[in-house]
């Protein structure tokens, strides 16, 4: 998970967490962190509460980039996600990855936040080994695809984000509501385009 990003502006010697876990270490290109229980990201809508409490390895780049990171997780409870995140600031970002949707389903989920946020759902047939994203930020937009243990890429969706202004993205894990669980991030690469 190297911060050197050629063609992207200049990156921090290392990537900075927004709310470190407890237990994290990074180790042959892999990153391991275990989300702790009340974690999360949201913005009013529909709770009617703001949380910025979820873990995010943050790297700050400018321009056009597509990311891809390969993500395993010990999903346990609802709600608890393991992904990507594209942060403006503490009002404008999305989130995406994988999330227990209810007991025994998950689905890819995306939010996306301009000062409320809202939820987006791509159910998955059965459990996922490990989930491939991929995430393209050109001009106002950012697309979200995503791939199952090597399966086709598939449209997960497209969203608004506003062009010209830099982005910190990185791997990000919440558990809103369970005991916590452990994610593993492999395959780190962000290319501009």
């Amino acid at each position: 998970m190297s911060p050197i990003i050629p063609g992207l502006g200049p990156a921090p010697a290392d990537p900075v967490w927004h709310n470190e876990p407890v237990q994290w270490r990074r180790s042959d290109g892999e990153l391991a962190l275990t989300a702790e229980p009340g974690s999360d990201f949201w913005r009013h809508t529909h709770f009617e509460f703001v949380r910025d409490s979820g873990h995010f390895l943050a790297t700050r780049i400018e321009g056009e980039y597509v990311i891809r990171v390969e993500i395993e997780a010990d999903l346990r409870c609802p709600r608890d996600c393991a992904g990507v995140m594209v942060r403006m600031d503490s009002v404008r970002w999305m989130t995406c990855g994988l999330e227990v949707l209810e007991p025994g389903r998950e689905g890819v989920v995306s939010v996306m936040t301009h000062a409320v946020s809202d939820y987006c759902i791509s159910p998955l047939t059965g459990p996922a080994e490990r989930l491939l994203l991929r995430l393209t930020r050109r001009g106002d937009s950012l697309t979200v695809d995503y791939s199952l243990d090597d399966g086709p890429w598939n449209l997960h969706r497209l969203a608004y984000l506003p062009p010209f202004l830099p982005t910190e993205v990185g791997p990000m894990a919440i558990s809103p509501d369970g005991p916590g669980f452990e994610a593993r991030f492999r395959g780190w690469n962000v290319l501009p385009i």
